[in-house]
């Protein structure tokens, strides 16, 4: 009996450690259940945070977006402003100008027309007497006196019939 006494007992004892870990075989199998669970809930989680952001990244961009072409719109519409108001400035600098053109041709040259208009008539009887007087210099019986001129105009006249190629005019 002591070895049916021993082999109960270790058979209880081995009941009880079959127990035990059926129990924890089953605590087990609850806490992979649970974990599993908790997995799946938080891919759903995250799945779901994904998604709004995606959402709110979006709106963003979209919102960017629309700034960036109404920006583009301003910078267009405040060039158009420069570019007519430098019209406008370069219109009202003419219209100052063309003025001041007249009031000028008004108080200067007009009054002085026929002054302006002899001045060639001048200069021509100048040179024809500063001719006249080197001529008739030459012709004397006496030695030529020296001229001094501050300009001789018939000077003037050679560097230009040199520069057309023509002769040079007699206006004696």
């Amino acid at each position: 009996m002591i070895s049916n006494s021993k082999t109960r007992e270790f058979q209880l004892k081995l009941n009880e450690i079959e127990a035990s870990r059926t129990i924890s075989d089953g605590k087990l199998q609850a806490l992979e259940t649970r974990i599993y669970n908790k997995v799946k809930e938080l891919y759903a989680s995250l799945d779901t945070e994904k998604k709004e952001l995606l959402t709110k990244i979006d709106g963003d961009h979209g919102r960017r977006i629309k700034i960036e072409d109404s920006l583009r719109s301003l910078i267009a519409e405040v060039k158009q402003d420069v570019d007519q108001q430098n019209v406008t400035f370069i219109r009202e600098s003419l219209a100052t100008l063309r003025r001041e053109f007249d009031d000028m041709n008004n108080q200067l040259v007009e009054p002085n027309r026929t002054f302006f208009g002899s001045l060639g008539c001048l200069y021509v009887v100048v040179v024809q007497v500063q001719q006249l007087l080197e001529s008739l210099n030459q012709n004397t019986n006496t030695s030529p006196l020296e001229f001094n001129w501050a300009f001789y105009l018939a000077d003037l006249l050679e560097s230009e019939s040199k520069e057309s190629g023509s002769r040079k005019p007699n206006l004696a």
